[in-house]
Protein backbone atom coordinates (compact mmCIF):
# COMPACT_ATOMS: atom_id res chain seq x y z
CA UNK A 1 0.00 0.00 0.00
CA UNK A 2 0.93 3.99 -0.81
CA UNK A 3 1.52 5.51 3.26
CA UNK A 4 1.79 9.12 4.09
CA UNK A 5 3.90 9.87 7.34
CA UNK A 6 2.95 13.78 8.34
CA UNK A 7 4.83 13.97 11.06
CA UNK A 8 8.52 12.58 10.51
CA UNK A 9 9.90 12.66 14.27
CA UNK A 10 10.90 9.52 16.13
CA UNK A 11 7.41 8.50 16.24
CA UNK A 12 6.41 9.04 12.25
CA UNK A 13 9.90 8.16 11.10
CA UNK A 14 10.06 4.83 13.06
CA UNK A 15 6.49 3.99 12.23
CA UNK A 16 7.22 4.78 8.06
CA UNK A 17 10.21 2.38 8.29
CA UNK A 18 8.27 -0.43 9.99
CA UNK A 19 5.93 -0.15 7.26
CA UNK A 20 8.64 0.04 4.57
CA UNK A 21 10.41 -2.99 5.86
CA UNK A 22 6.53 -4.69 5.55
CA UNK A 23 6.90 -4.02 2.13
CA UNK A 24 4.73 -1.00 1.82
CA UNK A 25 5.77 2.69 -0.33
CA UNK A 26 6.05 5.24 2.63
CA UNK A 27 6.50 8.91 1.81
CA UNK A 28 7.76 10.99 5.03
CA UNK A 29 6.01 14.46 4.95
CA UNK A 30 7.68 17.16 7.50
CA UNK A 31 7.65 21.02 7.42
CA UNK A 32 11.26 20.76 8.45
CA UNK A 33 13.62 21.27 5.71
CA UNK A 34 16.50 19.92 7.62
CA UNK A 35 15.10 16.91 8.88
CA UNK A 36 13.62 16.62 5.11
CA UNK A 37 17.38 16.56 4.09
CA UNK A 38 18.17 14.09 7.27
CA UNK A 39 15.19 11.38 6.25
CA UNK A 40 16.73 11.47 2.38
CA UNK A 41 20.65 11.60 3.58
CA UNK A 42 19.09 7.90 5.06
CA UNK A 43 17.53 7.00 2.02
CA UNK A 44 13.94 7.60 2.78
CA UNK A 45 11.35 9.54 0.79
CA UNK A 46 10.63 12.42 2.58
CA UNK A 47 8.60 15.66 1.07
CA UNK A 48 7.15 19.26 2.36
CA UNK A 49 3.62 19.01 2.83
CA UNK A 50 2.98 21.04 -0.20
CA UNK A 51 4.81 18.60 -2.50
CA UNK A 52 2.24 15.88 -1.23
CA UNK A 53 -0.08 13.96 -3.92
CA UNK A 54 -2.84 11.91 -2.15
CA UNK A 55 -4.42 10.51 -5.36
CA UNK A 56 -2.80 7.14 -4.96
CA UNK A 57 -2.19 7.25 -1.05
CA UNK A 58 -4.08 4.49 0.55
CA UNK A 59 -3.24 5.23 3.94
CA UNK A 60 -2.53 9.54 5.61
CA UNK A 61 -0.57 9.00 9.22
CA UNK A 62 -0.35 11.89 11.57
CA UNK A 63 2.24 12.15 13.96
CA UNK A 64 2.79 15.63 14.76
CA UNK A 65 3.88 17.01 17.94
CA UNK A 66 1.43 17.94 20.60
CA UNK A 67 3.09 19.55 23.27
CA UNK A 68 1.94 21.01 26.69
CA UNK A 69 0.34 24.20 27.56
CA UNK A 70 -0.53 25.88 30.85
CA UNK A 71 -4.38 24.99 28.98
CA UNK A 72 -3.78 21.73 28.84
CA UNK A 73 -2.57 20.30 24.94
CA UNK A 74 -1.29 22.53 22.20
CA UNK A 75 -3.38 21.25 19.29
CA UNK A 76 -1.84 23.76 16.56
CA UNK A 77 0.30 21.23 14.44
CA UNK A 78 -2.73 18.51 14.56
CA UNK A 79 -4.85 21.57 13.41
CA UNK A 80 -2.37 22.55 10.44
CA UNK A 81 -1.93 19.03 9.60
CA UNK A 82 -5.65 17.99 9.16
CA UNK A 83 -6.20 21.35 6.99
CA UNK A 84 -3.56 20.34 4.51
CA UNK A 85 -4.92 16.81 3.92
CA UNK A 86 -8.45 18.20 3.38
CA UNK A 87 -7.50 20.46 0.80
CA UNK A 88 -5.64 17.42 -0.47
CA UNK A 89 -8.85 15.57 -0.04
CA UNK A 90 -11.10 17.69 -1.67
CA UNK A 91 -9.75 16.77 -4.95
CA UNK A 92 -10.19 13.18 -4.46
CA UNK A 93 -12.36 11.20 -6.94
CA UNK A 94 -15.34 8.89 -6.01
CA UNK A 95 -13.31 5.86 -6.17
CA UNK A 96 -11.05 6.91 -3.77
CA UNK A 97 -10.66 6.48 -0.19
CA UNK A 98 -8.19 7.50 1.57
CA UNK A 99 -7.91 6.42 5.60
CA UNK A 100 -6.59 9.59 7.56
CA UNK A 101 -4.99 7.99 10.60
CA UNK A 102 -4.08 9.88 13.85
CA UNK A 103 -1.66 8.49 16.30
CA UNK A 104 -0.58 10.85 18.33
CA UNK A 105 -1.49 11.14 21.90
CA UNK A 106 -4.55 13.53 21.67
CA UNK A 107 -6.77 14.50 24.15
CA UNK A 108 -10.11 12.63 24.29
CA UNK A 109 -12.91 14.28 21.64
CA UNK A 110 -9.75 15.75 19.38
CA UNK A 111 -10.16 13.10 16.31
CA UNK A 112 -14.24 14.44 16.18
CA UNK A 113 -12.92 17.48 16.31
CA UNK A 114 -10.14 17.53 13.38
CA UNK A 115 -12.80 15.02 11.06
CA UNK A 116 -15.48 18.11 11.65
CA UNK A 117 -12.50 20.50 10.45
CA UNK A 118 -11.55 18.23 7.29
CA UNK A 119 -15.29 17.50 6.43
CA UNK A 120 -15.27 21.40 6.76
CA UNK A 121 -12.34 21.91 4.69
CA UNK A 122 -12.82 19.95 2.01
CA UNK A 123 -16.49 19.48 1.37
CA UNK A 124 -15.87 15.51 1.22
CA UNK A 125 -18.03 13.60 4.03
CA UNK A 126 -16.25 10.72 6.84
CA UNK A 127 -17.48 7.38 6.71
CA UNK A 128 -18.13 8.08 2.86
CA UNK A 129 -15.69 9.70 0.85
CA UNK A 130 -12.29 8.79 3.00
CA UNK A 131 -12.05 7.23 6.43
CA UNK A 132 -11.05 8.38 9.97
CA UNK A 133 -9.29 6.17 12.40
CA UNK A 134 -7.34 6.27 15.67
CA UNK A 135 -3.79 4.26 16.15
CA UNK A 136 -2.22 5.06 18.98
CA UNK A 137 1.78 4.08 19.40
CA UNK A 138 3.73 2.51 21.80
CA UNK A 139 7.02 3.27 21.36
CA UNK A 140 9.61 3.69 23.99
CA UNK A 141 12.58 5.69 24.24
CA UNK A 142 15.95 4.49 22.85
CA UNK A 143 17.69 2.69 25.37
CA UNK A 144 20.94 0.63 24.39
CA UNK A 145 21.41 -1.11 27.21
CA UNK A 146 18.78 -2.59 26.15
CA UNK A 147 18.08 -2.55 22.95
CA UNK A 148 14.90 -0.53 23.63
CA UNK A 149 13.99 1.88 20.43
CA UNK A 150 11.02 2.76 18.57
CA UNK A 151 11.76 1.63 15.54
CA UNK A 152 11.73 -2.32 17.25
CA UNK A 153 8.47 -1.19 18.94
CA UNK A 154 7.55 -0.46 15.72
CA UNK A 155 8.27 -3.60 14.20
CA UNK A 156 7.26 -5.82 16.48
CA UNK A 157 4.47 -4.28 18.54
CA UNK A 158 2.53 -6.45 21.82
CA UNK A 159 -0.55 -5.11 20.66
CA UNK A 160 -2.74 -2.59 18.17
CA UNK A 161 -5.30 -0.58 19.02
CA UNK A 162 -7.43 1.00 16.34
CA UNK A 163 -10.18 3.47 17.07
CA UNK A 164 -13.01 3.35 14.63
CA UNK A 165 -16.57 3.97 13.70
CA UNK A 166 -18.87 1.08 13.67
CA UNK A 167 -20.13 1.87 10.13
CA UNK A 168 -16.66 2.45 8.58
CA UNK A 169 -15.96 -0.69 7.39
CA UNK A 170 -13.59 0.15 4.32
CA UNK A 171 -11.67 1.75 7.07
CA UNK A 172 -11.32 -1.38 9.04
CA UNK A 173 -10.42 -3.62 5.97
CA UNK A 174 -7.48 -1.24 5.32
CA UNK A 175 -6.09 -1.37 8.60
CA UNK A 176 -6.49 -5.10 8.96
CA UNK A 177 -4.98 -5.58 5.77
CA UNK A 178 -1.97 -3.62 6.56
CA UNK A 179 -0.88 -4.79 10.33
CA UNK A 180 -2.32 -8.38 9.55
CA UNK A 181 1.70 -9.55 8.71
CA UNK A 182 2.50 -8.20 11.77
CA UNK A 183 0.53 -11.12 13.65
CA UNK A 184 0.14 -9.35 16.90
CA UNK A 185 -3.60 -8.74 18.65
CA UNK A 186 -6.08 -6.25 17.45
CA UNK A 187 -8.20 -4.22 19.53
CA UNK A 188 -11.14 -2.76 18.07
CA UNK A 189 -12.51 0.58 19.97
CA UNK A 190 -14.47 3.73 19.78
CA UNK A 191 -12.29 6.59 18.30
CA UNK A 192 -12.51 8.62 21.95
CA UNK A 193 -12.14 5.50 23.61
CA UNK A 194 -8.70 4.51 21.45
CA UNK A 195 -8.09 8.45 22.46
CA UNK A 196 -8.27 7.75 26.77
CA UNK A 197 -6.64 4.28 26.48
CA UNK A 198 -3.34 6.44 25.11
CA UNK A 199 -3.61 8.51 28.37
CA UNK A 200 -4.19 5.60 30.25
CA UNK A 201 -1.40 3.73 29.28
CA UNK A 202 1.31 6.98 29.45
CA UNK A 203 -0.01 8.31 32.87
CA UNK A 204 0.04 5.40 34.62
CA UNK A 205 3.61 4.62 33.89
CA UNK A 206 3.78 8.56 35.39
CA UNK A 207 1.93 7.39 38.51
CA UNK A 208 4.13 4.15 39.10
CA UNK A 209 7.56 5.99 38.39
CA UNK A 210 6.42 9.21 41.03
CA UNK A 211 4.59 6.31 43.28
CA UNK A 212 8.19 4.33 43.19
CA UNK A 213 10.14 7.72 44.02
CA UNK A 214 8.25 9.02 46.77
CA UNK A 215 8.51 5.50 48.84
CA UNK A 216 12.42 5.73 47.70
CA UNK A 217 12.33 9.17 48.62
CA UNK A 218 11.21 8.10 52.82
CA UNK A 219 13.09 4.84 52.73
CA UNK A 220 16.27 6.83 51.92
CA UNK A 221 15.66 9.47 54.60
CA UNK A 222 15.37 6.44 57.28
CA UNK A 223 18.28 4.80 56.32
CA UNK A 224 17.45 2.17 53.52
CA UNK A 225 19.90 0.80 51.39
CA UNK A 226 19.15 0.19 48.15
CA UNK A 227 19.07 -3.63 48.64
CA UNK A 228 16.63 -2.86 51.21
CA UNK A 229 14.73 -0.39 49.24
CA UNK A 230 14.62 -3.82 46.00
CA UNK A 231 13.36 -5.71 48.69
CA UNK A 232 10.22 -2.97 49.25
CA UNK A 233 9.69 -2.78 45.73
CA UNK A 234 9.53 -6.45 45.41
CA UNK A 235 6.70 -7.00 47.83
CA UNK A 236 3.33 -8.80 46.46
CA UNK A 237 0.63 -6.25 45.58
CA UNK A 238 2.68 -3.68 46.15
CA UNK A 239 1.13 -1.29 43.52
CA UNK A 240 -2.52 -2.67 43.49
CA UNK A 241 -3.80 0.57 45.66
CA UNK A 242 -1.94 2.83 43.44
CA UNK A 243 -3.72 1.06 40.29
CA UNK A 244 -6.88 0.83 41.70
CA UNK A 245 -7.24 4.86 42.65
CA UNK A 246 -5.54 5.87 39.99
CA UNK A 247 -8.36 4.02 37.20
CA UNK A 248 -11.38 5.27 39.50
CA UNK A 249 -10.11 8.78 38.86
CA UNK A 250 -9.50 7.83 35.29
CA UNK A 251 -13.24 6.40 34.98
CA UNK A 252 -14.57 9.92 35.87
CA UNK A 253 -12.99 10.85 32.61
CA UNK A 254 -13.94 8.09 30.48
CA UNK A 255 -17.53 8.59 31.94
CA UNK A 256 -17.88 12.36 30.58
CA UNK A 257 -16.68 10.64 27.22
CA UNK A 258 -20.18 8.51 27.54
CA UNK A 259 -17.53 5.51 27.39
CA UNK A 260 -19.62 2.28 27.82
CA UNK A 261 -18.49 -0.12 31.13
CA UNK A 262 -17.57 -2.61 28.79
CA UNK A 263 -14.98 -0.41 26.67
CA UNK A 264 -13.72 1.19 29.80
CA UNK A 265 -13.06 -2.68 30.53
CA UNK A 266 -11.21 -2.81 27.39
CA UNK A 267 -9.13 -0.07 28.16
CA UNK A 268 -7.96 -1.45 31.17
CA UNK A 269 -6.92 -5.12 28.95
CA UNK A 270 -5.10 -3.41 26.20
CA UNK A 271 -3.83 -1.27 28.50
CA UNK A 272 -2.33 -4.44 30.47
CA UNK A 273 -0.37 -5.41 27.21
CA UNK A 274 0.65 -2.14 25.89
CA UNK A 275 1.68 -0.01 29.47
CA UNK A 276 5.11 -1.31 30.69
CA UNK A 277 4.59 0.26 34.22
CA UNK A 278 1.85 -2.45 33.76
CA UNK A 279 3.64 -5.62 32.44
CA UNK A 280 6.64 -5.40 33.82
CA UNK A 281 6.77 -5.32 37.55
CA UNK A 282 10.46 -3.59 37.35
CA UNK A 283 9.26 -0.56 35.45
CA UNK A 284 9.59 2.28 37.91
CA UNK A 285 11.87 1.01 40.67
CA UNK A 286 15.35 1.66 39.45
CA UNK A 287 16.73 4.79 40.87
CA UNK A 288 16.55 6.90 37.47
CA UNK A 289 15.27 10.03 38.84
CA UNK A 290 12.31 12.19 38.09
CA UNK A 291 9.98 10.95 34.71
CA UNK A 292 11.18 13.09 31.89
CA UNK A 293 11.28 12.68 28.13
CA UNK A 294 8.97 14.01 25.29
CA UNK A 295 5.74 12.31 26.58
CA UNK A 296 5.13 11.46 29.68
CA UNK A 297 5.32 15.50 31.63
CA UNK A 298 3.07 16.77 29.09
CA UNK A 299 0.40 14.31 28.77
CA UNK A 300 0.13 14.36 32.94
CA UNK A 301 -0.13 18.18 32.52
CA UNK A 302 -3.08 17.52 30.22
CA UNK A 303 -4.84 15.59 31.80
CA UNK A 304 -4.60 17.69 34.60
CA UNK A 305 -5.74 20.38 32.86
CA UNK A 306 -8.61 18.64 30.91
CA UNK A 307 -9.95 17.63 34.63
CA UNK A 308 -9.49 20.78 35.87
CA UNK A 309 -11.71 22.55 32.79
CA UNK A 310 -14.36 19.71 33.89
CA UNK A 311 -14.41 20.06 37.78
CA UNK A 312 -13.05 16.81 38.13
CA UNK A 313 -11.13 15.82 40.65
CA UNK A 314 -8.03 13.78 40.58
CA UNK A 315 -5.24 13.81 43.45
CA UNK A 316 -3.53 11.14 42.37
CA UNK A 317 -2.40 12.84 38.92
CA UNK A 318 -1.53 16.04 40.63
CA UNK A 319 0.34 14.12 42.77
CA UNK A 320 1.78 12.39 40.63
CA UNK A 321 2.95 15.50 39.09
CA UNK A 322 3.95 17.01 42.22
CA UNK A 323 6.58 14.21 43.61
CA UNK A 324 8.00 14.50 40.45
CA UNK A 325 8.45 18.10 40.82
CA UNK A 326 9.85 17.77 44.33
CA UNK A 327 11.83 14.56 42.75
CA UNK A 328 13.55 17.43 39.86
CA UNK A 329 14.37 19.94 42.89
CA UNK A 330 16.16 17.40 45.15
CA UNK A 331 17.86 15.47 41.92
CA UNK A 332 19.44 19.27 41.14
CA UNK A 333 20.28 19.53 44.75
CA UNK A 334 22.14 16.45 45.02
CA UNK A 335 24.19 17.63 41.65
CA UNK A 336 25.23 20.74 42.92
CA UNK A 337 26.03 18.88 46.44
CA UNK A 338 28.49 16.36 44.37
Amino acid sequence: MHIAIYGSGVVGSATGQAFLQRGHDVTFVDVSQERIWQLMGRGLYAVRPDQVNIHHVDLIFVSVPTPSTPQGQDTSYLRAAADDIADKLSGINDSHYPVVVFRCTQIPGMTRELTQQMEDISGKKAGVDFGVVYNPEYLRAENPTDDKNPLADSLNPRVVTIGHHPQDVRSVEVMEKLYEPFGVPMRWTSIVAGELQKYHHNVYNAVKISFCNQLRMHLEDNGFTEQQIQAVFAAPDLFEGIRIAFNREFEQLCRLHRVSDPEIALIYKISEVSCEGLRNPKYGTRNLGPYAGACLPKEVIAIMALASSRGLDMPVVANTHDINERMIARTQSQDKAA
